[in-house]
């Protein structure tokens, strides 16, 4: 199992409008295999990064990752809506 890290710097961040997300449940979900896709970052400038695609409170965010051999590294966390149309069998309808 890989380590988990993250800048608490950036957590902080995280925690406040509009994100509102907690990177610590997100580690927890990257770390149990709770996401919905996984992908390497489409921009050549960030080939050492991969995407990971999560539900968090049934929206999609977007968790950009720093992976080596042995580590995880937590960059950021973003919504992103257009998401929830490609991965719609992971979210629940809103009425």
């Amino acid at each position: 199992m890989k380590t988990i890290t993250y800048d608490p710097l950036k957590r902080e961040k995280l925690l406040k409008p509009p994100r509102n997300i907690d990177i610590h449940t997100v580690a927890h979900m990257l770390q149990s295999g709770q996401f919905i896709a996984k992908y390497p970052h489409p921009d050549p400038e960030r080939k050492n990064q991969t995407i990971y695609i999560i539900n968090y409170n049934n929206y999609p965010y977007v968790v950009p990752v720093v992976e080596t051999v042995t580590e995880l590294c937590i960059k950021t966390a973003y919504q992103k809506r257009e998401l929830k149309t490609i991965y719609s069998d992971y979210f629940t309808q809103d009425d």
